[in-house]
């Protein structure tokens, strides 16, 4: 798994939408030295992906929990939007709350990945599991929570990842 990284160094890595990285990603907040995941997906394109998740959070894509919730990792987010229709995407803009959750994920963004080269139907499983066993730490705006049991049943890739997720969370 990578480093965390921030929206600065993905600038410095030059990267574009053409750029060919695929595997499994995570990206979140960056909150008293914490790293809050908000969204566990795959890729072919890593790169191209995150760049899309950014504009689709600005725009109103995503369900926006209240800023507090999320920076004290309260797995019952009060939630300030939930986009369903066009009079939606309106209130979003005059909502001063949900406004701030959407600047401040955006200041504290960050996202790590594990490239890895596995087909479609596993790379599913991956995402599933790992979103899995985040989720039970954390809200998650990708996933509805899904309970993993036992941790040695899931895919290696995501227990891999997860562990060292683990590892770099309580490392912070």
């Amino acid at each position: 798994m990578t480093k965390p990284h921030n929206l600065q160094d993905l600038i410095k890595l030059n990267w574009d939408k053409t750029t060919k990285l695929g595997g499994i990603y995570i990206w979140g907040v960056k909150v008293r030295g914490k790293y809050i995941p908000l969204y566990v997906g795959k890729s072919k394109k890593i790169p191209q992906r995150i760049y899309e998740h950014l504009c689709a959070w600005r725009g109103g894509a995503y369900t926006i929990p209240s800023w507090k919730d999320i920076a004290d990792e309260n797995k019952k987010w009060a939630v300030l939007y939930s986009p369903k229709s066009f009079k939606d995407f309106l209130k979003l803009q005059n909502n001063t709350h949900a406004q701030k959750t959407l600047k401040n994920v955006e200041r504290d963004f960050f996202c790590c990945w594990e490239a890895i080269n596995v087909d479609q139907t596993r790379m599913r499983i991956i995402e599933r599991d790992l979103a899995g066993l985040i989720s039970k730490n954390n809200g998650l705006i990708s996933h509805k929570i899904i309970e993993t049991a036992d941790i040695n049943k899931v895919d290696i890739y995501a227990k891999e990842f997860f562990e060292n997720w683990q590892k770099m969370h309580t490392d912070s």
